[in-house]
């Protein structure tokens, strides 16, 4: 509202982004309306509608680092996870390998078992050295 009376020119930017996820798009939606009043003020009023991946709230396509290999849903940086092979993973999709301290796909955590359930049925049959290598 103008308070000295007439009408405010505006000016009104919007800016739709739809970004394609595996379940669902997601849509972020910003408008800006500035209003410039006869007396030379101005005023800017700005609408932000954002959505929730995971437990973060997204407002921007940047805060988006890609897709989850696994279930195809859209990570955030902070939801995001690498396993080593490269692979791009959520939260829920990937698995906590304790021997390494980090997370892996899936793929890779039935690999890792298989190789130490094998390394401990023939570590006792392995010739130990004195240098450290076997």
């Amino acid at each position: 509202m103008n308070p000295l009376g007439g009408d405010p020119r505006q000016r009104i930017k919007k800016q739709d982004t739809i970004i394609k996820g595996g379940d669902k798009d997601l849509t972020l939606h910003r408008e800006e309306v500035t209003q410039f009043f006869p007396d030379g003020s101005v005023e800017t009023t700005e609408t932000i509608i954002s959505e929730i991946i995971g437990a973060e709230r997204v407002y921007a396509p940047m805060q988006i680092v890609g897709k989850c290999e696994a279930c195809q849903r859209l990570v955030t940086m902070k939801s995001a996870r690498y396993c080593q092979c490269g692979l791009v993973l959520c939260v829920t999709c990937s698995k906590w390998w304790e021997a390494e301290r980090r997370p892996v796909c899936p793929a890779c955590y039935k690999k890792l078992r298989r190789k130490r359930f094998f390394r401990a049925i023939l570590s006792p049959f392995l010739e130990k050295r004195d240098d450290g290598s076997s």
